[in-house]
Order: structure tokens, then C-alpha cells, then sequence
């Protein structure tokens, strides 16, 4: 039986954090996921609470925060490659259960790294003032 590391951070404030159980192509969760009222910054030591050993990953990529989508991805990415570890990104729905991503894990590859699938266009804010309050 191989254990995975779920996460899944869609929002800025939360980060939910649980345990995946894979057996010849059958996936559970070894208890419902913990949701943590975490900042970006407090991320790292959620992602690798009782990391042990791990068989990789499994993250959710879409939808969500796009800052928070980053820099989830980032650490699972970073913290994947340095133990050699695959990761699988999965989308689930905001309002979905944890357990709405089984179903994907049966037929999900694992890979290197993960990215994001994002669902809006990015709001990039453009400058009408330079630094010296001069129209631009």
C-alpha cells in the first residue's frame, strides 16, 4: 500500500491537508482531510506534517486563488524534485468534498512536477503614474 500526501489550497486562508491510500489502482483517503486556517507562508510545514514515506504527491490545481494556486504548487513542486517524488494534480470544484477527486486518481499518470489549470483571465494592474506621480 503506498501513502501520497493530499493537498489541496484553493483559497488564500485555508489549506486542507490529509492522507491518500493507494492499492493496486484503488484509492482512499486513510481519514477525511484536515482543514487548516493557514497563510502561504505557513504552507511548507503543513505539506510536510508526517511526511514519512511518501509515494509522492497529489494536488489540486484548479480552481482557486491564483497566488494561492502558486504557491502551493511551488512547495509541492520543490519539495517533490528534492525527494524524488511524482506528483498527480487533480481539479476539484470549491464546494466539493475531498472525496470528489477519487475517481480522477484511477486514471491520473503521476508526473515530475504539477501546474496550474487557471479558470480567469489574470488581473494584471498596469501603472497610469510613474514613481514621481507623472501621467504615463
Amino acid at each position: 500500500m503506498a501513502t501520497w500526501r493530499y493537498i489541496a489550497a484553493q483559497d488564500l486562508a485555508h489549506l486542507s491537508v490529509g492522507t491518500l491510500l493507494s492499492e493496486a489502482g484503488a484509492w482512499r483517503f486513510a481519514a477525511e482531510p484536515i482543514e487548516i486556517a493557514a497563510s502561504p507562508e505557513e504552507y511548507a510545514r503543513h505539506i510536510l506534517s508526517d511526511s514519512g514515506d511518501l509515494a509522492g504527491f497529489v494536488i489540486v490545481n484548479s480552481p482557486g486563488s491564483a497566488t494561492t494556486l502558486r504557491v502551493s504548487l511551488s512547495l509541492v513542486n520543490a519539495f517533490a524534485f528534492t525527494k524524488n517524488l511524482p506528483v498527480i494534480s487533480v481539479e476539484k470544484p470549491l464546494e466539493a468534498p475531498a472525496s470528489y477527486i477519487l475517481a480522477q486518481l484511477t486514471e491520473a499518470q503521476p508526473h515530475a512536477f504539477a501546474v496550474p489549470r487557471y479558470t480567469n483571465a489574470p488581473k494584471i494592474t498596469v501603472a497610469t503614474h510613474d514613481q514621481l506621480k507623472r501621467k504615463i
